[in-house]
């Protein structure tokens, strides 16, 4: 029934190959992170019902080639404490800032992706000593300004309901296009292989995250005050968070650049693990 170990370590899905994650206190709860690699650091924030993991080992060895990659569980999810404040946007944020104070790093590059790039805007804004160089893959800025999928995507992305296995195979139809799911159904079958307690352990930490985003004011109106090199990654065929968004980034944000992959979806890290570290890297190095 389930793909080997090996299978699912190919395709960068095997909770596993996170190697040795480490917590620490950062005050109202204990975040799990682990760190690749050596150089300047790079922050990796995930985005909604997402594990540090899901990066892909792949992709975060492309870039740990570099950089002093630290990826880490949002709080309530994986190995990460849930902690007693609400959840927001803003307090994800915080945890971002305290999580890089209890590490005594300075200053990080960083890199959000979906729900992630939405605490990245927010740290960046809250807490601009903190960051270097910026990066939102799929993102957008909230708010009544965003230009939002159909419906019927949106409440597919946060249907909570049926089997793991169900809640599995949503995610995937609308994570990638499905013309690229029909030409790797190795990578479906490792993906749906993948331990379910994602679905199961943190249901209550997924709502919570869903609250969060729908109550997101966004950062439309405070943008152009954003001091920080941005790299904005998008895909052509991303259903989840549409690629005219990054236009609006673009245009809000005074030093941006876009690059527009063709035919990746909003897990487009899989698809093209090695042309998105290419651009991060380039970026972060020029």
């Amino acid at each position: 029934m389930f793909l080997s170990t090996l299978k699912m370590e190919k395709y960068g899905l095997n909770r596993k190959m996170v190697n040795f994650f480490n917590k620490v206190d950062t005050g109202d709860t204990q975040l799990a992170y682990s760190i690749h690699g050596e150089g300047e650091p790079l922050l990796l924030i995930t985005g909604f019902a997402a594990l540090m993991d899901y990066w892909g080992m792949p992709f975060i060895n492309l870039l740990a080639s570099r950089f002093k990659v630290i990826a880490f569980d949002n709080r309530g999810m994986g190995d990460s404490e849930k902690g007693s404040a609400p959840f927001s946007i803003e307090q994800f944020a915080r945890d971002s800032a305290d999580l890089l104070e209890a590490l005594a790093i300075d200053r990080a590059h960083v890199m959000g992706w979906s729900m992630g790039s939405f605490i990245t805007q927010e740290l960046a804004l809250n807490f601009p000593d903190k960051v270097m160089k910026l990066i939102l893959y799929a993102s957008n800025c909230g708010g009544s300004e965003a230009i939002l999928p159909p419906a019927a995507v949106t409440k597919r992305l946060f249907d909570t309901t049926g089997t793991p296995e169900e809640m599995t195979q949503r995610a995937l139809d609308l994570m990638f296009p499905p013309s690229w799911l029909r030409d790797k159904p190795g990578f479906a079958k490792a993906f749906t292989a993948r331990p379910m307690t994602v679905y199961v352990d943190y249901m209550d930490t997924i709502r919570e995250q869903v609250k969060a985003i729908l109550s997101w004011s966004g950062t439309f109106t405070r943008l152009k005050g954003l001091q920080k090199k941005t790299l904005l990654l998008t895909g052509t065929e991303d259903a989840i968070v549409l690629p005219k968004n990054s236009d609006i980034l673009f245009d809000l944000i005074p030093d941006a650049t876009i690059v527009t992959i063709e035919n990746g979806g909003h897990g487009m890290l899989y698809q093209f693990p090695e042309k998105l570290a290419s651009a991060v890297i380039k970026f972060i190095t020029s």
